[in-house]
């Protein structure tokens, strides 16, 4: 103090010191790990959310499919030929140590079209699951061939894909005694006839149950199986 009088210059010269000397490094160091925290929650949060938006796209996409699948074995099946004409094969069968089973049966709804005029006939209904050498999965395929009375199978077989990306493709067989089977043969011997008189012996009960290889752990897909069950009433007259 000079005069009576304070001076403030020696306190703002100080202040400038300090404003020059910047952050230390632990401040640096400090700042940087709040950040990278900060940054790490909200990628966390966005990454989460992507996984859920995406697998629930995912999760729609295969039930989607699985209900193409269930509805047109069932309509098939509702249509199966049961007495006069009946024919029903069902082999177990393995495509690279997966279950692909075949199932053929005598159907009694066919379009056939020939001559511009559209008729209603009999066709023979075959499910088969071939590899798909891209994915290493399985391809379930439904195969029509159309019949008419009193003659051979048309040899115009049409062959529709309606399942791709398949890890399990199992048909079953009940009898009439409740007893499960892995395989039927109604007419080991030969092949249908559409004016036998002689109805073929058929299954009482016969469930799809098939999966998609959405996840190698294979506990977590059999969580993801799907199955339906087609009851045939007319069935257990026959078998008597």
């Amino acid at each position: 103090m000079a005069n009576g009088k304070m001076s403030f210059f020696p306190v703002a010269a100080k202040s400038r010191r300090v404003c020059q000397q910047g952050f230390t490094l632990l401040e640096v160091l400090f700042a940087t790990t709040i950040l990278a925290v900060v940054i790490s929650i909200v990628y966390g949060a966005y990454h989460t959310s992507f996984r859920t938006i995406f697998g629930a796209g995912e999760v729609v996409q295969e039930t989607s499919d699985a209900r193409i699948i269930i509805e047109r074995f069932n309509e098939d099946l509702f249509a199966a030929v049961i007495g006069a004409g009946s024919y029903l094969e069902g082999e177990q069968q393995a495509i690279s140590e997966k279950r692909a089973d075949r199932l053929r049966f005598m159907s009694s709804t066919c379009l056939q079209v020939g001559n511009n005029i559209h008729s209603q006939g009999r066709c023979m209904i075959s499910y088969e699951t071939e590899p798909d050498d891209e994915t290493g999965l399985l391809r379930l395929l439904r195969k029509s061939v159309p019949y008419r009375i009193g003659q051979q199978s048309i040899q115009d077989s049409r062959s529709h894909l309606i399942g791709k990306g398949l890890a399990l493709v199992r048909i079953t067989y009940m009898d009439s005694d409740g007893n499960e089977t892995d395989e039927w043969h109604s007419n080991p011997d030969d092949e249908p006839a559409p004016g036998n008189t002689e109805g073929a012996e058929l299954p009482r009960l016969i469930t799809l149950t098939f999966s998609f290889a959405g996840n190698s752990d294979e506990e977590e897909q059999s969580s993801k199986q799907y199955r339906t069950a087609v009851y045939l009433p007319a069935s257990t007259v026959q078998q008597q």
